[in-house]
């Protein structure tokens, strides 16, 4: 017995207007002034920007994904397909392509075996905010029940204040396919990866006119890190120094970027990113129509329910560099990118995800706090530590960009201001802004390694121990999920869900189907973790991360002095949210209880599956 899919079987019949959505994201990046090349490699992009922000917008305001899933999808469907019958794609103008350049034909392969590299890991692991009680496997499995907005699953009260764009295209992703929410989870990473890997060489070759610097930019963006090894904590296992486990003075270390796209909302957010910055590569000259701002404005909008760094970064500097092309201010492009970020801002604001109001009025969010690490000698080692050898060839690359210096610079010079000047109180999620940093370094280092590939002898020696001394630490990482090693930590990262045996299997298909959004269902720790991972059942227990999401210290003990103390009266559980308890014979306590409140008249027994007994508590 499986957990069913409780979205609609004919939303099956939508996958007809997938295709659509390729050939809407390439006549707009046409319009938008692509060559056809490029256009045909940023349509994906496009096309899912296209799909998810109207999806979310309308979701978001009728409260209904199943509402909004086919509306939006066959709207976009049959647009792209009578854009492709009409023949009208093209838009008004005809860039001219990009000549081709000698290997660019190894692309799509190089993306296909990096694939195969972080395959293992994609397949076999599940880690990170996957399996959090609030994290993407129950946050998708949360959207599969129609509740949209999401809502946290252990304050279902509360709407989620989180970035879950990655979580609403792998809803879309099963509603299509009726596949289980791990495999969607995985199968949409793998692809979202190989397209990353194609847009990141695609972005090389526009810069440095070559295929060399294609491969070159991929890998070191990809695979590139610090050097982290030597920080572990005393006595830890070799798995933490393969990992980089570990922190300087207080600040933890920066994984690879690797590992940061297992964090789902980067899984989605690096590869949107990428295409407003992949469009100021564009050859169709100057902006002469507010079709590049229509596609900025898309796309910075899909970054702020997707990933809100690069929301936050990437659109603040692609706007500003927008206004000057090599030795040549564009005031007018400029002004038309600035009003398109502008607008996206404005449309973020109103549509909830990190924007939704705080639970908890905690104060002090943002503070001031020179350097990252408590010391100034740890920021500096910490930041070599994050960033190897990228930093200073990144640093000195940097000047020599032959193109989007100035977008390197703001965001280099933009993310490195924010780990060093801010602190956030309540999470260490500040420091992803490292992340753009290492991605900036890497496009920067890039110049200095092909400056010494083209000097050939003894210097490409150089250049390929460079390539190998950058990526060490992503290949580190993929080994070590790849090979198991005894010692990686499992509280850290997971290899698997939950499973549930077939009398909880049962007993969840019966409550996804009778439980409202704002209700908690009980079931006692670990089987519980199945109950949310895989059917979006919010429930009662807190994990670690509980805090970081904006509830109060007081909120979480008063929850937890409930799931302890387990109280006579009903009100205590009532006044918490809870609506079902699903209690087995090994409870005998809650039994107890349950027991008074069902002779009592207080509750009911709903159902029973097998030695399970569900107790309704509802007035």
């Amino acid at each position: 017995m499986s957990i069913e899919n409780p979205q609609p079987l004919w939303m099956i019949t939508l996958v007809v207007f997938v295709p659509g959505l390729f050939w809407v994201g390439r006549a707009l990046a046409l319009r938008a002034g692509a060559d056809r090349n490029l256009a045909a490699n940023l349509a994906p992009g496009l096309g899912i920007a296209a799909l998810l922000v109207p999806m979310h917008g309308l979701a978001y305001t009728t409260g209904s994904l199943f509402l909004a899933m086919p509306l939006v999808l066959a709207t976009l469907g049959l647009t792209g397909w009578a854009l492709w019958l009409s023949g009208r794609e093209g838009g008004a103008s005809s860039p001219e392509p990009v000549a081709n350049i000698e290997g660019s034909k190894w692309r799509w392969p190089m993306a296909l075996a990096l694939t195969m590299l972080i395959s293992p890991i994609a397949l076999g692991w599940a880690f990170h905010d996957e399996l959090f009680f609030t994290g993407h496997m129950s946050i998708t499995a949360e959207l599969q029940n129609n509740v949209y907005p999401p809502r946290h699953l252990t304050f279902p009260q509360f709407e989620l204040r989180y970035h879950y764009g990655f979580n609403l295209l792998c809803a879309t992703v099963t509603a299509l396919t009726r596949l289980r929410i791990d495999m969607a989870i995985d199968l949409v990473t793998l692809g979202l990866w190989a397209y990353t890997a194609n847009l990141l060489w695609l972005l090389g070759e526009r810069i440095f006119r070559s295929a060399e610097g294609g491969w070159v930019l991929t890998i070191l963006v990809l695979l590139g890190g610090g050097i982290p090894f030597f920080y572990a904590p005393e006595g830890a296992p070799l798995p933490w120094q393969l990992l980089g486990l570990g922190e300087i003075d207080g600040a933890i270390i920066n994984p690879p970027v690797v590992s940061y796209f297992f964090q789902h909302p980067w899984t989605l957010g690096l590869p949107l990113a990428l295409v407003p910055i992949l469009l100021l590569q564009r050859t169709g000259g100057p902006l002469v129509s507010p079709w590049h701002a229509v596609a900025l404005c898309l796309t910075v909008t899909a970054l702020s329910f997707t990933q809100i760094v690069l929301f936050a970064s990437v659109g603040a500097a692609v706007a500003a560099a927008s206004f000057r092309d090599a030795n040549t201010w564009r005031w007018r492009e400029g002004l038309w990118a600035a009003a398109a970020v502008l607008v996206a801002a404005a449309i973020a604001s109103q549509l909830g995800a990190v924007f939704a109001p705080a639970p908890d009025s905690l104060g002090g969010d943002l503070q001031f706090h020179p350097g990252i690490a408590s010391t100034i000698g740890g920021t500096v080692t910490w930041h070599l530590a994050t960033f190897g050898i990228l930093l200073p060839l990144g640093l000195a690359g940097l000047w020599s960009l032959p193109r989007l210096r100035l977008l390197a610079v703001l965001l280099l010079g933009g993310s490195l201001a924010v780990i060093n000047l801010v602190r956030h109180a309540h999470s260490w999620d500040i420091a992803k802004f490292a992340t753009v940093t290492a991605v900036a370094l890497a496009v920067a280092a890039t110049t200095v390694i092909l400056h010494l590939f083209k000097q050939g002898g003894r210097r490409r020696v150089y250049a390929r121990l460079l390539v190998f001394l950058s990526i060490l630490p992503g290949i580190l990482f993929l080994a070590t999920f790849t090979v198991r090693p005894a010692g990686i930590p499992t509280n850290l990262f997971h290899e698997a869900p939950q499973e549930l045996g077939a009398d909880d299997v049962a007993a969840v298909n019966w409550l996804r189907q009778r439980q409202e959004a704002q209700e908690i269902v009980y079931r006692r720790f670990p089987e519980v973790s199945g109950y949310v991972q895989q059917a979006g059942l919010a429930q009662p227990w807190v994990d670690n991360m509980v805090s970081r999401h904006g509830y109060s210290q007081n909120r979480i003990s008063r929850r937890m002095q409930l799931l302890t103390s387990l109280p006579v009266g009903i009100e205590s559980w009532r006044s918490e949210g809870i609506r079902f308890l699903v209690i087995d014979p090994a409870e005998v306590r809650l039994k107890k209880v349950a027991d008074g409140w069902i002779r009592s008249g207080e509750a009911s027994v709903a159902a029973t599956f097998g030695p399970l007994v569900v107790v309704d508590i509802a007035i």
